[in-house]
């Protein structure tokens, strides 16, 4: 699969951008727009080339209203397409990027 232990950038068919980790069998993604005004995160657990999990919008301008959902994935090795979704998730499919994130610092513990 195209998910990685390290952070990595998927592009979603909506314009959204999404900074993509994997630990162990949990996905952790945090997902932003650069010309709308959202934000979302999303947490879910692999199995095979699937994996499901629950998302929710972390700020949005243009929704008073908290937004959050069930996403199913379907995982490739450069795509993950969106198979199922509750509370109008606004991407239907993934991209991997050939662009590398940013690092961000280690926080001191």
């Amino acid at each position: 699969m195209g998910i990685s232990t390290s952070p990595s950038l998927w592009v979603g068919d909506k314009g959204g951008r999404y900074y993509i980790r994997k630990v162990g069998s949990t996905i952790w993604w945090f997902g932003l727009h650069k010309n709308e005004p959202w934000a979302n995160v999303f947490e879910g657990t692999c199995f095979g080339n699937k994996a499901s999990g629950y998302w929710a919008y972390v700020w949005s301008a243009d929704e008073p209203k908290p937004k959050f959902g069930k996403l199913l994935l379907e995982l490739s090795a450069n795509k993950i397409e969106i198979t199922y979704q509750t509370g109008k998730f606004p991407e239907k499919k993934l991209t991997l990027s050939s662009v590398k994130p940013p690092v961000f610092p280690k926080f001191p513990t």
